[in-house]
């Protein structure tokens, strides 16, 4: 029957769309997925709950003894929440690296959900949060725009549930 046979076309390109956008979308995340610098380890890895989906991290170790670190989600999944993904994870690299890190994680998560609202224009939100902690002051930030809290565990075996409202972005 013609149509079921335009259906399995149909299905077929839909799938070519996932794969490609899958691959797109894993250009943009960390080749380096675990690292430590000074007493603060970082291990991230990335599996999607489908072919490709709007989950996001990065990171920077600074000179200073400071690591930046920043997890994203795009609501939905698909190509449509990959392709903002991907533009959220090209804003903060080519943010971070015009202004030499200068940039502290605050400012480029709000200049970031400028460049979603007029991408978006509301169709998709994100959740986000960003981290960073020096080693040389001992110090921890934490920004969450819509993101849970996170769970921090010292070496001196203290568990902290560290969470701030926000609002999501987009």
């Amino acid at each position: 029957n013609s149509r079921t046979a335009k259906l399995k076309v149909n299905q077929r390109a839909l799938e070519k769309d996932l794969e490609v956008s899958a691959s797109v979308q894993k250009m943009f995340l960390p080749k380096k997925t675990n690292f430590q610098t000074g007493e603060f380890k970082v291990s991230g890895f990335y599996r999607p709950a489908a072919q490709c989906g709007g989950d996001w991290w990065w990171y920077r170790e600074e000179r200073d003894k400071k690591v930046s670190l920043v997890v994203g989600d795009v609501t939905g999944h698909g190509s449509g929440p990959a392709m903002i993904t991907a533009f959220i994870a090209t804003c903060f690299q080519v943010l971070d690296s015009s202004f030499g890190h200068d940039k502290s994680i605050d400012t480029l998560i709000k200049e970031a959900n400028k460049e979603l609202i007029t991408l978006a224009k509301s169709e998709f939100g994100m959740t986000m949060l960003g981290l960073e902690y020096s080693s040389s002051t001992k110090t921890l930030k934490y920004w969450s725009a819509g993101s849970p809290g996170f769970v921090y565990l010292p070496k001196n075996g203290n568990t902290d549930i560290i969470s701030v409202q926000g609002s999501i972005m987009g």
